[in-house]
């Protein structure tokens, strides 16, 4: 996990970093670093309202489709397949920022357990002098060696005084770093962003309260405003109407808040981000983007979409099959026997020749088979 963690906690340190250097309050940083992360992460966002707006077009044929093959579920969906096909169509194409969020949570885990690492750029021997410091006077780093960074600029300044006390001490790790420490701020409003939320009754069991709220506000706009069209990618919206608020509300309990206050920004400009891709993006607009890609790509050979070769391969194997058995059909009871015997000689070869491959195996290796 800690392999991961710092994976993906190593490049979002550097954006982190750059809006600390931009506004070196923390929170703000936090703020600037989720608007970073949302721009990057646009183009997939309009990738995946397209691909919605592209769904709405043809939700009364699968519509129709349903309702004629109602008691055929299996034909239903080859027929919905073959219609995906023919529109170019992936269902599954809106779903691809949800798969990246996972890295990014890791990867923001990882700034926010380590401030020290990635907003201050303090070498790691400073870091561990530092530590070290703090445990001569008493501080207990053995409850979350995750969390050894936060616990030491918490304890900084409620142990100020013995640590200046003996200015040796301070000398271990600089009085420049330490002062360096000592400038950084976790707190917004009253609460300490460095601190995991409990469910007592505290200003930081908001954060996981406002987590849920907020992503289940988001969730909402976008269910309401893709079931005006009738939306085709359910998967994706159930996930997020239903399963990602919670788990995110679930997580806030279990990481510093910092990572809650993240989810809490990026949920308010996910909302308006998405209220606003979905009134420059409307099925009428994808109808027109259709039909413009449709003239320019008329003239050249159109790269086959994945639902289309699937679609060819059921077909293709089916027809294979079929015609394999129309010919069985017509052999007579003595080609039959012969057929039959066939395989057997054939299949008798096979189980000789997987004994001998073993055989041999074995006596190469000295491994018993």
């Amino acid at each position: 996990m800690n392999f991961i963690m710092n994976l993906f906690g190593y490049p979002l340190g550097w954006i982190m970093w750059l809006g600390y250097k931009i506004v070196p309050v923390y929170w703000v940083a936090i703020i600037l670093f989720t608007f970073i992360v949302r721009a990057a992460m646009l183009p997939l966002s309009i990738k995946q309202q397209k691909n919605m707006a592209h769904g709405q077009l043809f939700r009364p044929k699968i519509d129709a489709i349903n309702k004629k093959y109602s008691d055929n579920k299996e034909k239903a969906q080859e027929e919905i397949n073959k219609l995906y096909a023919k529109e170019g169509y992936n269902p599954f194409g809106g779903c691809s920022s949800l798969f990246l969020q996972l890295p990014i949570i890791y990867g923001l885990i990882d700034v926010i357990y380590r401030p020290m690492t990635h907003l201050l750029r303090l070498p790691k021997e400073v870091i561990a002098n530092a530590k070290a410091l703090l445990e001569t006077v008493g501080v207990d780093f053995t409850k979350n060696s995750l969390s050894s960074e936060l616990t030491i600029l918490g304890q900084l300044d409620k142990n100020r005084d013995l640590l200046i006390e003996g200015t040796s001490k301070i000398e271990g790790i600089g009085v420049k770093a330490f002062d360096k420490m000592s400038s950084i701020d976790l707190n917004f409003l009253g609460m300490n962003l460095g601190d995991t939320p409990t469910w007592a009754w505290n200003l930081l069991i908001l954060i996981p309260i406002f987590s849920l709220l907020t992503a289940m506000l988001s969730s909402y706009i976008s269910m309401k405003q893709t079931s005006q069209g009738q939306d085709t990618n359910k998967g994706c919206n159930y996930a997020m109407t239903f399963l990602m608020p919670f788990m995110s509300a679930y997580f806030s309990f279990l990481v510093p808040a910092g990572v809650g206050f993240y989810w809490i920004i990026s949920n308010i400009v996910a909302g308006v981000q998405g209220v606003i891709l979905r009134k420059i993006y409307t099925p009428e607009k994808m109808k027109e983007i259709l039909a413009k890609e449709k003239a320019k790509g008329k003239n050249k050979k159109k790269k086959k979409s994945f639902m289309e070769k699937m679609v060819e391969a059921q077909g293709a194997a089916a027809t294979a099959q079929g015609a394999y058995s129309d010919k069985e059909k017509e052999l007579s009871d003595e080609q039959k026997r012969a057929l039959a015997e066939a395989k057997k000689r054939q299949n008798m070869k096979d189980k000789d020749k997987l004994a001998e491959a073993r055989r041999r195996y074995a006596e190469k290796y000295g491994d018993d088979i």
